[in-house]
Parts: structure tokens; sequence; C-alpha cells
């Protein structure tokens, strides 16, 4: 039996109709037939799909013509069709049907409903055929790996196809609770994802590192696209593969293989990455002590009030959760969830990690500073994306005693601002009375960016009252340098500046630069840093780099 999440169960319905014809009377009676192409019917689930074949013969002698034609699905109309059959042929009308929920169906197809054609005869124009729907196994993706060894793991669920988020934030912006997800399949189920996630109901996965470095993930997938799609998609990587028994296995590097295979009303990858097995020992396990693995979460979590409660009441208001994960270890803990906001159109991540290891760290912010506790950086596209000029992705961290709190705000690049200023707002509120550790500045009194040109760069002078910043900027290398503009800003209210200036090399040349903000929110205190945007001419080439400028020691 072909396991593919869409089972084209093939019916063929045929009907034998018979013309009236005035002169000769044709009273054939005909015949009708139903008949499943795949004999174990008892394997259809919720969202996969049978094709149904409504063979309809003309035995008469005179040509039929605009005969109507009505599917009907539980006694509720479901298509109409208009057919012309030629006296002594046959026509064929295919109708796929995609199971929404489980339960038991009858299916019927009907020539002439309204009898206009005037047959000879209305015995032979109808049948029907029930089928069943069962529910589809329970989504145990936890039991689905080994669990003996496992030093960290982390599940995640995604409703619906808003997986698809997910998957364009790993792609884009490689953000970390987007990473986890993807980064075990080396990208492949973000392909898989970005493929057919309109066609997704759920998604549930689970992945772990164990004790002897060897790692494993399993993602379920319910859905209605294909299996032979998804394989398909698989193989465009272009990966040595092998299939048995309906289980495709493809060779990853770095001793990794992935299984995919329909079972029980799923599409299951699996990947393990061990150098002595492969991801064929983990299909159809059921692990029968998973339930040790659900009580280190519900005992890790409940233990630690503080991160549950972060997470229930970190959530943008008027936002609907789409998806969350839930991460454990030997020393840390983490959530993350995601929301989507109808009025904003944007995608909020809310992101809790709790360990120790954060309040030792070199607490540097490479970004926009608000108050000296939260860090906001303006994360570019990876690759060559258009994304930047239609969104803006803005990643927003505090640090709560052993508690980093990461809120990533995918927005409009009109809402750049605002989503700066309400994450800072939201990071603050959420420490309540704790005390929030402060970040330091890369950029104290400085520009930068990242440039192969050999640009150097200074902010010399700031003044609190018009905004202004004068800048220095030193050719280093050993082309003539022409800078043409200049933007010295926070998300979304970029303006660029004439500046007009040549720099011979080892020469500097000094500008003044508005840095544009707004004054109307004070819970973000006095701004500090900016995004610093410049486009110049070396040679013949223009170019344009974004870079921060921070005036913190000049305020």
């Amino acid at each position: 039996m072909n396991k593919n999440m869409v089972f084209y169960s093939v019916i063929a319905i045929a009907i034998a109709v018979v013309a009236y014809v005035a002169v000769l009377l044709s009273t054939q009676a005909g015949s009708v037939s139903l008949l499943f192409g795949y004999t174990n019917t008892s394997m259809l689930f919720p969202f996969n799909t049978t094709r149904f074949f409504i063979i309809l013969n003309n035995t008469g002698s005179n040509y039929i013509s605009g005969m109507l034609v009505g599917f009907y699905v539980n006694n509720k109309p479901y298509r109409n069709y208009n057919v012309s059959i030629p006296q002594g042929k046959s026509a064929t009308i295919v109708v796929n049907y995609t199971y929404p929920i489980p339960g038991n169906y009858l299916f019927e197809a009907v020539a002439d409903p309204a009898r206009l054609q005037r047959l000879s005869s209305y015995n032979t124009t109808k049948a029907s055929l029930p089928v069943r729907v069962f529910n589809a196994t329970p989504a145990n993706v936890i039991g689905s790996i080994p669990m003996k060894g496992i030093a960290s793991s982390y599940i995640f669920d995604f409703p619906g196809s808003s997986m698809q988020f997910a998957s364009l934030l790993y792609r884009l912006y490689n953000a970390s609770p987007a990473s986890a997800v993807f980064s075990p399949s080396g990208g492949i189920l973000s392909t898989v994802v970005n493929n057919f996630y309109q066609l997704f109901n759920a998604s549930h996965g689970i992945v772990a590192s164990y004790a002897n470095g060897s790692r494993a993930s399993s993602v379920w997938i319910q859905g209605a696209a294909p299996e032979s799609d998804v394989v398909a998609a698989i193989r465009s990587y272009g990966f040595r593969e092998s299939d048995s028994n309906g289980i495709f296995m493809f060779y990853l590097p770095s001793n990794t293989t992935l299984c995919t295979y329909y079972s029980g009303g799923w599409t299951k990858m699996l990947s393990y990455t061990y150098r002595n097995g492969t991801c064929s020992q983990l299909v159809g396990i059921a692990s029968q002590n998973y339930t040790a693995l659900l009580d280190q979460y519900s005992t890790g979590f409940s233990n630690s009030s503080a991160i549950m409660n972060y997470s229930h009441n970190f959530i943008y208001t008027n936002s609907t959760v789409i998806g969350v994960q839930y991460g454990l270890s030997n020393y840390s803990r983490y959530t993350a969830t995601w929301s989507w906001s109808n009025s904003a159109n944007a995608i909020f991540v809310n992101y809790i990690n709790e360990s120790d290891a954060w309040s030792l760290l070199n607490r540097t912010c490479y970004g926009l500073l608000s108050n000296g506790t939260v860090c906001s950086e303006y994360n570019i596209p990876r690759g060559n994306s258009s994304a930047t000029t239609v969104s803006a992705f803005i990643t927003s961290r505090a640090l709560v005693g052993n508690y980093l709190f990461e809120l990533y705000s995918w927005v409009s690049n009109q809402s750049a601002l605002n989503a700066n200023y309400n994450a800072a707002k939201l990071l603050r509120a959420m420490a309540k009375n704790n005390s929030m550790l402060e970040w330091k500045s890369a950029y104290a009194s400085s520009c930068a960016f990242n440039s192969t040109d050999k640009i150097g760069c200074n902010v010399t002078n700031f003044d609190s009252e018009s905004h202004v910043a004068t800048v220095q900027l030193t050719n280093l290398g050993t082309v003539p340098l022409r800078i043409n503009f200049a933007a010295c800003y926070v998300p979304g209210i970029q303006l660029n500046v004439t500046v007009s200036k040549s720099v011979l090399p080892g020469s500097s040349a000094n500008f003044s630069l508005p840095c544009r903000s707004l004054v109307l929110f004070p819970v973000i205190g006095i701004r500090s840093s900016y995004l610093f945007y410049l486009n110049y001419t070396q040679g013949v080439r223009q170019k344009s780099i974004v870079g921060f400028l921070n005036t913190s020691n000049l305020v």
C-alpha cells in the first residue's frame, strides 16, 4: 500500500444514461459499478484526499448535450458539472475530496438530477459509496525518539500553517528560537514548510541531544501535502537516498540521516546524527519511558514559577499565540511563545532563557541602548533579500538576574520605531521590581560599520538639544572616496542627508548629521544609540552600508 499523506483512492462510478429519441426509444438499463483503487480503506485519516472517477456511459442512440451531473457529500451538493456525451460514448469526471474531520461520509453521483434530459430510465443514473475516516493517532513525538541518555531537549508545537513564520525567520535572520527548530535538519525542514505550509493543519516536534554526542529529532506534520511531494522537495538537495517499504532515507553530511514516511495520519521526519546508526532505528519507536521526560518538563517548569509567570504575561496585547516551544537541560530551561498581532500585522517571539551563565557574560550591546538596560539590534537579512524594503526585524534583550529576556519583533518598516519603544517598555515592565543588569555599548562616542573599504569613523561632538552629531570619517585605504549621503536614525524614520564630500587616502572629512528620533516616549529616556547609514563612491562604484552611531559619552 502506498503510504502517501494523500490517498488517491480511485472510485469509478459508471452511470449509464439513455437519451430519449422520438422515433426510437432506447430502453437499455445500463449498469453501475463502484470500485476502490486500494483494497485497504481502513487507512483513511483527516486531510487525506480521495480521487473519484465518475464514468458516464451514453448507451442510447442520441447525443446528450449539457447534462447536469451532481456530486454530493453527506447529502449536500459539493460540485456540479455540465457534460455532453455523443451516442455510444463515455465521459469521465474526476473529483478530489479532502476529508476535514474523521467520521462517516456518504458520496453520491447523480446524472440529470432535475430530469431535464428526458432519459428513458433513471434507475441507473445514481450511485453512492460510504467511506469511513479514522482519527489520526495521537501526536506522541516525545515517545518517538530514544529516551536513554538525553542531556538536553526541546519540544515545539505550531497549529495550522503558522510554522511558516518560524521558517521565514530562520531563513532570513536565523533567529534563536527558529534556529532551534530548523537547524537539526540543515534547513531541509524549512524547505518543506515553505513549499507546503498552506496545506498544514498541525506540526509537532522534539529535538534531543545525548550524553554520547548523538542527536535525534522527530517532526510530525498533519495536513494535505502529499508525502511524494515532500520527498521530492528533499530530493532537490541531491543527497544519496534509499527507500524500503515506504520509508525514504537520505544521507546528510556529518553522520546524519533523515527518514520520512507516512503513518497514522502524520507525515513523519526523523533525523539522527550518530556515527554508529541511522534514522531507520527510530522508525516505529514507541518509547515506554517517555513519561519520565514529561515529568522532567513538568517538574522543571513548575518549580520555576518565575519563568512560567514571565512566559504567561509576556504576550503583546491583542495578539494570538501561534506556536510554543519549551527547552530543558541540566543547567537551564527556556520558553518561546510565537504570537501574531492582527492589528499590527506583525510577528512577535517572546523568548525567556534561564541560566546562571547569562549574568557572567561580557554584556556588550552592538545595537541601540535604552536606559542602559535594554539592547535592541536591527537585523539585516541573510544573503540577498528584499525583506529590508518592506519589513524590520528587531531583537530586544534584557538581563534580569538569571533570566535573559528576548523579544523578536518582525514588523513593517513603518512600525519599526514603535516596535523598538514598545519592546523596551515591555521588557522593563516584565522585570517588575527585579534589578536589570546594564549593558555596555560597543560604540561609545563612536560610529562603526562592517566595511572592507577601510573607513574609520568617530563622533567628535553631539548637541543633546538639537540632536546633531559631528562625524569624522577617515579614508584608511588607497583609493579616493566620495561621501554622498548619510543618516543617523532609529528604525522606521530614516532621512538621508546630503554630504557631498571627497576624502583622499589618509585624509579625513567632518560633517554634521541630525540624529532622527522621537521624544514622545519618556520610558526610553535619553537616547544615545542610533543606526548609521552611509552611501559613498569608491572609484566608480557606489556602495551603501549600515552600522551604528553612539553618543553615550557626549550626552
